[in-house]
């Protein structure tokens, strides 16, 4: 029965990964072993020496004094003055302002703008020739797509 290594199954080079582990830790092993036994080290001591080291001596420096009397000065104590409560004497009033309900204004209507060529109209090329008004631009009063054979926004070319 063949072993299957699922958790490495989407891994590409994880044979080679694990194989070079394991040689690793039996190289260090055996190199280890190589070396022999660990050497044992001296053990350190620590000794520590109590010693009294002669204490420094400290002069104390004693400023002269010299007399002066302290200013006197007075100060009157601050006079306090008490009131006592009072409470309003007006009660709350809501304002006298009436309430103004909104006012409605309806919504704009819209009005298409009135093209000015519905109120010309030419049967064909020849009568719009015979007016004066030929070619015709798309926009101007007299045009529809009825006069334009190409389709290019020009009547009566």
């Amino acid at each position: 029965m063949k072993r299957s290594w699922s958790v490495f199954r989407g891994w590409p080079f994880a044979g080679q990964v694990i194989s070079g582990l394991v040689a690793f830790f039996l190289l260090a092993g055996v190199a280890s072993a190589a070396a022999g036994p660990p050497k044992p080290t001296p053990a350190k001591v620590s000794t520590f020496v109590a010693t009294t080291l002669p204490r420094p001596t400290t002069t104390e420096y004693i400023a002269p004094t010299t007399t002066t009397e302290a200013p006197t000065t007075t100060t009157a104590a601050p006079t306090t003055t008490t009131r006592e409560y009072t409470p309003p004497t007006t009660e709350y009033s809501p304002p006298t302002t009436a309430y103004r309900a909104p006012v409605y204004s309806p919504p704009p209507t819209y009005t298409p703008p009135t093209t000015a060529g519905s109120s010309v109209y030419y049967a064909n090329c020849d009568d719009a020739r015979a007016h004066g008004a030929a070619p015709i631009y798309q926009g101007q009063p007299g045009y529809r797509p009825g006069l334009d054979r190409d389709g290019d926004g020009i009547a009566c070319e």
